[in-house]
C-alpha cells in the first residue's frame, strides 16, 4: 500500500498539453508591439493566456465548450496552429483503482463477518460476481447458519421479560428462517423453514 500511495502522489496528473506558437502572440499584439515587450512581460502574457484556457477547460461548466484557435503562415507559407491542445492519456482513469477499493471494502466486510456477495460488493465490471444470484443465495444460507447463537442471546432478553412479567411460560419467541430457493423449485423463490 505504501508503494502505491507514493506512486500516485509522485505521478504527473495532467489532462492537457497546450502548445502555443510564438507567432500567435505576434499576430495578436502585432510584431512591433510584441518586440517592445521585455521577457517578463511576454512571460506574463503567456501565463495569462494559459490561465484563461485552463479556466475555460476545467470544471463542470467547461463541458462542451469550444476553443477558437487561429492558423498562421510562417515565412515559408506553411500553416501554423496558433494554439494546439493535446489530451494526455490518463493511464489510471480506466479502473485501475477499482481492485484496491474492492479489496479494502472486502476486508472491512470480512472483519464484520459479512459475505461481500450479500451486499453485491464486487469490482464493477469485474469477474467476482456471477450475476445469477447463486452467490447471494449461498451467502445468505451461510449467514443464517451462523446466526443461532445471536438469536439465542437476543431471545434471552425475551425470556427475562417473560419471567419478570409473569407471562405464560408456554409462549415461545422465534426468528423467522427463510431458505432462498431458485424459481424453478418455488415460484416465489423462498421456503419457510420450521425450527
Amino acid at each position: 500500500p505504501e508503494f502505491k500511495k507514493y506512486m500516485y502522489e509522485q505521478q504527473f496528473n495532467f489532462k492537457y498539453i497546450i502548445h502555443i506558437a510564438d507567432d500567435y502572440f505576434m499576430h495578436r499584439y502585432g510584431v512591433e508591439e510584441w518586440t517592445k515587450f521585455d521577457n517578463d512581460a511576454k512571460e506574463n502574457l503567456r501565463i495569462e493566456l494559459i490561465n484563461k484556457i485552463d479556466e475555460n477547460m476545467s470544471g463542470n461548466k467547461a463541458g462542451g465548450k469550444s476553443l477558437v484557435s487561429p492558423f498562421f503562415r510562417d515565412n515559408t507559407g506553411a500553416m501554423i496552429k496558433g494554439i494546439q491542445i493535446e489530451e494526455v492519456k490518463q493511464t489510471l482513469a480506466s479502473g485501475e483503482f477499482l481492485p484496491d477499493s474492492y479489496a479494502g471494502n472486502t476486508e472491512v466486510l470480512f472483519a464484520m463477518g459479512v459475505d461481500p456477495a450479500l451486499l453485491g460488493a464486487g469490482a464493477p465490471g469485474g469477474k467476482n460476481l456471477s450475476g445469477s444470484g447463486s452467490d447471494k443465495r449461498e451467502a445468505w444460507t451461510i449467514l443464517c447458519a451462523r446466526l443461532p447463537r445471536k438469536h439465542i442471546r437476543t431471545l434471552m432478553v425475551f425470556r427475562l421479560i417473560q419471567k419478570w412479567n409473569g407471562w405464560n411460560p408456554d409462549y415461545v419467541a422465534k426468528f423467522p428462517n427463510i431458505n432462498l430457493t431458485t424459481l424453478d423449485k418455488n415460484p416465489n423463490g423462498q421456503t419457510k423453514v420450521v425450527n
